[in-house]
């Protein structure tokens, strides 16, 4: 889906998002992953359209849940399609007797969720299919099989009931339920459930290639030396975790700043991180000139991120997530 004009990045990330667009070409041989929903499930061509309320609404709703589970190092990474199903939050006991797919929830799992709602459309499966691998109807019953991976996951062990819209969820201190978000009074919400998810990403997905570009660090038997790794990292966005921490610090990711003098210090960091990565070593000393005007830091925080695009989709077979610019409400 195309980016919306109120999803906006500073001038530098702009020019780097449309290098992206223009050449680099996703992998699509492997199941691109994301710790958290990716922006694009939320980009429409109203933002106040009914499936987006939707998500948005339910993404509120297990939000927290899913920021616990990447605390406890219990997370999932899942595919869009997965977290397209997680945000429909129709966590039911999908009918599941004729698959030919792997199902990784056992039969009791399923039976604990609740029967289907009266809006469930039960789809025909085939019990007597020959699977084969393009075979479109395989395809439907993988799609099965992991919408019941995501119910069980959702709604037993996240114990998240069905998705209802008129459930009051926090946002902040907000209290809302999917009529409210439809109205123009919370039509910044959405824009602000969108950044936020921008930055999560962004710093979960830093972390994570860091841990993979530099297993020497991460698997040494001296767990110190992979937390103080982490600690470098973190310190770009100060708050020490991937949760951004707008609902008690409003200075709590200058990298998203509109400003672009509050972002020197943060990409400074960043730079200093992707120094020790394949062909990272122009970024060793930090020249200090490249604070000294908004054009010339503005060629330095496009030379950053764009390295760090090139090596997260050399590495992932796909495009990053950058932050957005920071809405004005927040």
């Amino acid at each position: 889906a195309q980016r919306p004009a109120w999803a906006v990045h500073c001038n530098a990330i702009a020019r780097v998002e449309e290098l992206m667009s223009k050449t680099f070409h996703d992998d699509y041989s492997q199941p691109h992953l994301y710790y958290l929903p990716p922006l694009h499930l939320f980009y429409a061509a109203t933002p106040t359209s009914e499936i987006t309320i939707q998500k948005v609404h339910n993404w509120i709703r297990i939000r927290v849940w899913c920021y616990d589970q990447i605390r406890k190092r219990d997370e999932v990474l899942m595919t869009p399609y997965q977290w397209r199903v997680a945000l429909e939050g129709r966590y039911y006991a999908v009918p599941w007797e004729h698959l030919k797919a792997e199902l990784k929830v056992r039969p009791d799992e399923i039976n604990r969720l609740p029967p289907p709602g009266p809006d469930f459309k039960r789809r025909r499966i085939d019990k007597n299919l020959k699977v084969k691998r393009h075979n479109p109807e395989t395809t439907q019953h993988k799609r099965v099989a992991s919408r019941l991976e995501i119910n069980v996951r959702f709604g037993l062990y996240g114990g998240f009931a069905p998705h209802d819209p008129s459930e009051h969820v926090k946002w902040g201190e907000l209290s809302i339920n999917a009529r409210d978000l439809s109205s123009t009074l919370y039509s910044n919400v959405i824009k602000e459930v969108v950044w936020e998810l921008s930055v999560a990403n962004f710093r979960l997905e830093l972390l994570g290639l860091d841990r993979e570009l530099l297993p020497v660090v991460y698997q040494d038997p001296d767990t110190t030396l992979a937390a103080r790794r982490e600690a470098v990292i973190c310190y770009i966005w100060r708050n020490g975790w991937a949760r951004p921490a707008w609902e008690t610090d409003r200075e709590c990711d200058p990298i998203s700043s509109s400003v672009w003098t509050h972002r020197v210090q943060p990409v400074k960091q960043l730079s200093l991180v992707i120094s020790l990565w394949p062909g990272g070593k122009r970024f060793v000393n930090w020249d200090a000139k490249a604070a000294e005007s908004e054009s010339a830091f503005e060629r330095f925080e496009y030379d950053v991120f764009h390295f760090y695009a090139r090596i997260f989709h050399a590495h992932y077979g796909r495009k990053p997530i950058l932050p957005l610019t920071q809405p004005p409400a927040t």
